[in-house]
């Protein structure tokens, strides 16, 4: 069966983790993570040009064979868009070519057609933008082949691709404007509404490896006191709580930056951003996921946005943004309410 082409544009936010307490590493090498995810509204914005057509699943290896994905990269800094490259990035590696073959191993739903990126999101940054890009993906493809699957079918499809992928299919399938608590690997997820937070993101142009960082940790940890892992009073009671609080005064943390803050390396850089943040008057900084993007917490947009003005000349990716609220995907014969928009 053959649908008729069609064209879809969906944005994907991205997000920064307010609070990311890192368990002990697993027997299947993941670590349980406690984290609190806030999506904000720079995104990245796809446009689906083509059509699904149901076909058995054969030779998976063969298809996507009428894909062509176009990443522009223009509104990048220079310093992140050469990581975006076709080849930094081959298409076998780009979550969006993953997600459209793992739709269709699932589903029988090939699509074939255009697909176009256009990346705001630095990656490896710790702000989820190619995670975002793989559940936006999953959300247009089930919309273009009529909404046949549920969210519970999404988010287990979504976690083959990543931890954090499902929070950005929860967020888009609910038309939610919530945070999340994201518990296990961050598959685990309980949506809340937090407060408007408005936040300044700064990344040096340092690059981030995952793997890298949780193996610094590990090393980090075997050093300290294992006992300590894990101690942390804002999740024994509501987490929730925390947010009713002056940003001052706010318990949340990340697990990796006292690493990178004794690291030689690391440190001058994150120690640096930190204290830009801290004396224009951020009241709460801190790391998303494992780096690189540093962020403070301003006490309303114009602070934030005075304060993004005056160190942006530092820094290759300075950004104001704001928790995000829901919005609207446009479809060619429909409007589809799938994912976030930037107002």
């Amino acid at each position: 069966m053959c649908c008729t082409e069609k064209i879809l544009k969906i944005n994907a936010p991205c997000k920064i983790n307010i609070h990311l307490d890192v368990g002990e590493k697993r027997s299947d090498g993941f670590h349980d993570i406690k984290s609190i995810f806030i999506p904000l509204n720079l995104y990245d914005t796809l446009t689906f040009n083509g059509k699904i057509m149901v076909e058995p699943v054969k030779n998976i290896n063969s298809y996507p064979q009428k894909l062509e994905i176009i990443t522009d990269i223009s509104e990048l800094p220079d310093e992140f868009a050469q990581n975006l490259t076709p080849d930094a990035l081959p298409p076998e590696k780009n979550l969006v070519f993953k997600a459209v073959r793992l739709f269709y191993e699932r589903t029988g739903n090939a699509f074939s057609g255009k697909i176009t990126i256009k990346k705001r999101i630095p990656q490896a940054a710790g702000l989820g933008g190619g995670s975002s890009d793989a559940a936006a993906t999953l959300l247009a493809l089930n919309s273009l082949c009529g909404s046949q699957f549920g969210l519970t079918f999404l988010q287990e499809i979504a976690a083959c691709l990543g931890s954090d992928v499902p929070f950005f299919i929860g967020n888009g399938a609910l038309n939610t404007v919530g945070a999340a608590i994201a518990c296990g690997r961050g598959e685990q997820l309980l949506f809340f509404d937090a407060p408007v937070l408005h936040v300044v993101l700064v990344n040096s142009g340092l690059k981030s490896n995952t793997a890298e960082a949780f193996s610094m940790l590990d090393t980090y940890r075997n050093t300290k006191n294992p006992s300590n892992i894990n101690k942390n009073p804002v999740f024994n009671n509501d987490p929730q709580s925390e947010f009713t609080k002056n940003p001052e005064k706010w318990r949340f943390f990340n697990s990796f930056l006292p690493v990178f803050l004794q690291s030689p390396q690391l440190s001058p850089v994150y120690s640096a951003i930190l204290e830009d943040l801290r004396s224009n008057g951020g009241l709460f900084t801190s790391l998303s996921g494992s780096g690189s993007t540093c962020f403070g917490i301003f006490p309303n947009k114009k602070a934030a946005i005075a304060a993004a003005a005056h160190i942006c000349a530092k820094y290759p990716f300075v950004k104001y943004a704001k928790k995000t609220l829901c919005g609207f995907a446009q479809g060619r014969g429909g409007i589809f309410k799938l994912f976030t928009n930037l107002f």
